[in-house]
């Protein structure tokens, strides 16, 4: 389910919002979401929908590294991409993590069938 947070009186208010998972993110679709005045959620685009049409709304423009950590999913041809080039030492780091983890207390790797 899909999280979405308002000002309130006292800060942010968070809401799980199961409906919102049929509305799949593309960036180029600029959209706005909040609540109205009687509490409801609202979604407004300025993108003209047909009636049977997909319906859009974008996190904004996020990288598909953000997408997929905070999201778990990636973007086709993200207009915002970036490609992050480690290090040495990172690349390092990061190639020992399968390692480390496997050796970790409790860890037990499934055979593939």
């Amino acid at each position: 389910a899909r999280a979405a947070a308002a000002a309130g009186g006292e800060g942010a208010v968070y809401a799980l919002l199961p409906v919102l998972d049929a509305l799949n993110h593309y960036s180029k679709f600029a959209t706005d979401m909040g609540w109205d005045a009687r509490g409801r959620l609202t979604v407004r685009t300025e993108q003209r929908y047909d009636k049977g049409d997909h319906v859009f709304i974008s996190y904004g423009q996020r990288s598909n590294d953000e997408l997929m950590q905070y999201y778990g999913f990636c973007e086709h041809e993200n207009p915002t991409d970036e490609y992050v080039i480690l290090n040495r030492q990172q690349s390092a780091s990061l190639l020992a993590l399968p390692a480390a983890a496997a050796a970790a207390p409790g860890w037990k790797e499934e055979e593939e069938e």
